[in-house]
């Protein structure tokens, strides 16, 4: 099977965090997840965003409204869909 990947460390000013994205093992059928470091680089939480929602694919846009993952399904040509994740509430 394919391995573990991680991706981009990215810095959320709206929550003081760092997120980074890891595809896990399992090829096609691999779950995403978000990891969540604070600022001292120490990981204080992960979720499973493919159990949370298995429409989000891995790309993402990190706006002041929070990261914005784009669905894997885009139904109508001219309208792009995203999911906002709010990490907002987390410790």
């Amino acid at each position: 099977g394919e391995e573990v990947r991680y991706g981009y460390i990215t810095y959320l000013d709206s929550t003081e965090k760092y997120v980074r994205l890891v595809k896990g093992g399992g090829g096609k059928n691999a779950s995403y997840f978000i990891e969540v470091f604070n600022l001292d680089f120490q990981k204080i939480e992960e979720f499973n965003l493919t159990e949370i929602n298995p429409d989000i694919s891995p790309n993402y846009l990190n706006t002041k409204y929070g990261l914005m993952f784009r669905a894997k399904d885009q139904p109508a040509e001219d309208v792009m869909y995203y999911y906002n994740v709010n990490l907002s509430d987390s410790k």
